[in-house]
This record gives C-alpha cells, sequence and structure tokens, in this order.
C-alpha cells in the first residue's frame, strides 16, 4: 500500500489498507494520519466511519495502557 501511495497519494483503497493494517499492529498515530485522509476523501463511506470508530477505541485503549503503566513504573 505504501508503494502505492508514492505514486498516487490520494488512492483511497492503498489508504485504507495501510491504516488497518497500522491499527491491527498497534501503530495508531500511523494510521491516524491515513484514516484522516481517508475521512476528506470519502467522508460518507460505511468501511471508512467504522475504521474510525474502531481507530477512536484503539486509541483510548493504548492511552489507558500507557496511564496504568506509568503508574506501576
Amino acid at each position: 500500500a505504501t508503494q502505492v501511495l508514492k505514486v498516487e497519494p490520494r488512492n483511497a483503497k492503498a489508504l485504507y489498507r495501510r491504516a488497518v493494517a497500522n491499527v491491527e499492529r498497534g501503530r495508531e498515530h500511523d494510521a491516524e494520519s491515513d484514516v484522516s485522509a481517508l475521512m476528506a476523501l470519502a467522508p460518507g463511506d460505511r468501511a471508512v466511519l467504522a475504521l474510525h470508530r474502531r481507530l477512536g477505541k484503539e486509541m483510548r485503549a493504548a492511552e489507558q495502557r500507557s496511564v496504568f503503566a506509568d503508574m506501576f513504573r
């Protein structure tokens, strides 16, 4: 997906695939820019909206893990 985006930076399919891969790898901050771009390209797309919600949940969960990890240091 990243190679496609080098040639075609507004390719929604490649942005979506890279964002999903980054969310699944726990790289929420990397996925955030792709999801933002997708929201601009296809704001009403159901898959994009679902990914946006999933990313929000994952980012909140990561933040909570970080807070709890800091408590025990």
